[in-house]
C-alpha cells in the first residue's frame, strides 16, 4: 500500500498529497513509520488546516507537488458529491 493509499484509508477526505508532504517535512522518509505514526500525523495534518487554511496545499507547493494536490483535491470534490446524493 502506498503512503496515499495509507492516508486515505485513515481518512479519505484529507488531502492524502498534503499530509504525505507535511510529514516528509518531519520524517524525511516514511518507510520505517507504523501505521500508527500515520493516523497521528492525519490528525495533526487536520488541526494545522483548520488553523491555518492552505498550509497542506503550499507544504506540495514546496515539494513541487501542486499539480498532484490538486488532483487529490478533485478525488475529494467526487467523494464529497457521491455522499450528498446518497
Amino acid at each position: 500500500m502506498s503512503y496515499r493509499e495509507t492516508i486515505q484509508s485513515i481518512d479519505p477526505y484529507v488531502n492524502a498529497v498534503g499530509v504525505e508532504y507535511s510529514m516528509r517535512l518531519m520524517y524525511n522518509t516514511l518507510d520505517h513509520l507504523p501505521r500508527e505514526v500515520f493516523v497521528g500525523e492525519v490528525a495533526l495534518a487536520r488541526e494545522m488546516e483548520r488553523a491555518h487554511p492552505g498550509s497542506l496545499q503550499r507544504i506540495a507547493i514546496s515539494y513541487r507537488e501542486g499539480w498532484a494536490y490538486d488532483r487529490d483535491e478533485e478525488r475529494i470534490a467526487k467523494l464529497r458529491e457521491a455522499a450528498q446524493c446518497s
